[in-house]
C-alpha cells in the first residue's frame, strides 16, 4: 500500500513531483472525498461551491496538482456526502486508483465516513491513499490535534489506520503550541511524529517512512 500524507496539496510541485509521478498516469482514476467541512456546509449546493468543478473554491487547488502528475480531468471524481448513495460510492471506490481526502476537520471526516457507509470498504481499500492537512491526518491509526481556530484543546482520535506507530503534525511552524502537542502524542502514544511544513509531505510504502522537502522527526528523546 502505498500512502502520500502533506498538510497542503503541493503534489505537483518539482520537489516531490519525481518521487511521486510513478503512482499516476494519465489512466489513473482519482476519487476524492471532501467529507472534512465544517457543519455549515450543510447541503449539496454549499459543497458544491467548494468543490464545484465550474465554480468550486478548492477546485483548482485540489485538482491541479493531480493534473500536473498527468491524471486526466475526466478521471477525477468527486464524492458528495449529500448524495448518500452508498452503492454507487462503493463501486466508486471499486474503481478508484487513487483515494484522496481534503482538508478541514479530520474528526468531521471520519465521522462522515462512517455515516456515509464506506468505512469498511475505505479501510480495506489497498490501493495509493493520498491527502493534506486533516487529509493526511485521517489516514492514521490514531492522530493527535494542537490547538487552534477549530479546536480550543489539545485532543486524540482513532483515523482510519492504513498507517500505523506515527503520528503527524501538519503545517508545521515550530510555534509553541505545535512542540507542545508533538511532546503530548509523543508519551501518549508512544511513538515517532513526523512535523510536516507546507513545503513536504510524506510517502509512506507498506510501512516504510520517506520524508520528501521539509519534515522534522521527533522522538522520545527529543
Amino acid at each position: 500500500m502505498v500512502n502520500i500524507l502533506s498538510s497542503s496539496a503541493v503534489y505537483g510541485n518539482p520537489w516531490c513531483r519525481e518521487e511521486l509521478q510513478p503512482f499516476f498516469q494519465d489512466k489513473t482514476r482519482v476519487l476524492i472525498i471532501p467529507f472534512a467541512f465544517r457543519d455549515d456546509v450543510n447541503t449539496s449546493e454549499k459543497l458544491k461551491e467548494l468543490y464545484d468543478s465550474e465554480y468550486g473554491r478548492y477546485y483548482n487547488f485540489v485538482v491541479t496538482p493531480l493534473l500536473e502528475l498527468g491524471v486526466k480531468e475526466q478521471n477525477i471524481t468527486f464524492l458528495d456526502y449529500f448524495d448518500k448513495n452508498a452503492e454507487k460510492a462503493l463501486d466508486e471506490i471499486a474503481k478508484s486508483d487513487v483515494i484522496y481526502f481534503t482538508g478541514g476537520l479530520p474528526d468531521k471526516m471520519v465521522e462522515r465516513v462512517a455515516d456515509y457507509g464506506i468505512m469498511e470498504a475505505l479501510k480495506t481499500y489497498n490501493g495509493v491513499v493520498m491527502g493534506f492537512s486533516a487529509g493526511a491526518m485521517v489516514q492514521l491509526e490514531e492522530y493527535h490535534i494542537t490547538p487552534d481556530e477549530d479546536y480550543p484543546a489539545y485532543c486524540e482520535c482513532r483515523g482510519l489506520g492504513y498507517v500505523k506507530q506515527m503520528g503527524i503534525e501538519v503545517h508545521f511552524v515550530k510555534s509553541e503550541a505545535q512542540l507542545k502537542g508533538i511532546d503530548k502524542a509523543i508519551w501518549s502514544f508512544g511513538h515517532k511524529v513526523y512535523a510536516i511544513a507546507e513545503d513536504g509531505l510524506l510517502l509512506v510504502q507498506d510501512g516504510n517512512v520517506k520524508c520528501i522537502g521539509n519534515v522534522t522527526e521527533y522522538d522520545l528523546e527529543r
